[in-house]
């Protein structure tokens, strides 16, 4: 497979369901900052959005909301490269057949980057209508910051 992009950060969720929206405030806020090199895209949590958002891709950073039973803002970095996914979907995302669902196909199709490193962020809230909850809104930040210390790591 011939990489297009080295790198490119997803953010998944849907920003109308509270604390869903974690993904794409973090890709919003990482488009402003620029990163060298660096795609970056949001993708509402379906499997097939997903693989499509990572076709040609070396390395792919995505970064959801999920519901494991940890303190609201709770962050998990997974390298889905080296460690499989929680079998519980709502481990690792929000979405019934999402993250977890399109990593497996992917391994079937031989579709996978190389690298997939997951920051799954603890939701408080999945209301739909409802904007992110102080927690997950504190988050984002700190989100942003392992995400960029992430890609540098990966420049080097």
């Amino acid at each position: 497979m011939t990489t297009e992009t080295a790198v490119k950060v997803i953010g998944v969720g849907n920003p109308a369901r509270g604390d869903d929206g974690v993904g794409p405030a973090v890709a919003r806020t990482l488009s402003l900052l620029r990163p060298d090199g660096v795609e970056i895209s949001h993708v509402y949590g379906d499997a097939a959005g997903i693989m499509a958002a990572w076709e040609g891709v070396e390395t792919a950073i995505l970064v959801d909301a999920c519901v494991a039973g940890d303190e609201p803002g709770h962050v998990r970095r997974i390298d889905v490269s080296q460690e499989p996914l929680p079998p519980e979907p709502s481990a690792t995302s929000t979405h019934a057949f999402g993250l977890a669902a399109a990593v497996r196909l992917a391994e079937a199709l031989g579709s996978r980057p190389a690298n997939v490193i997951l920051y799954a962020v603890e939701a408080k809230s999945l209301d739909h209508g409802a904007m992110l909850t102080p927690e997950i809104a504190h988050a984002v930040p700190q989100v942003v910051s392992l995400v960029k210390r992430e890609i540098e790591a990966i420049a080097r």
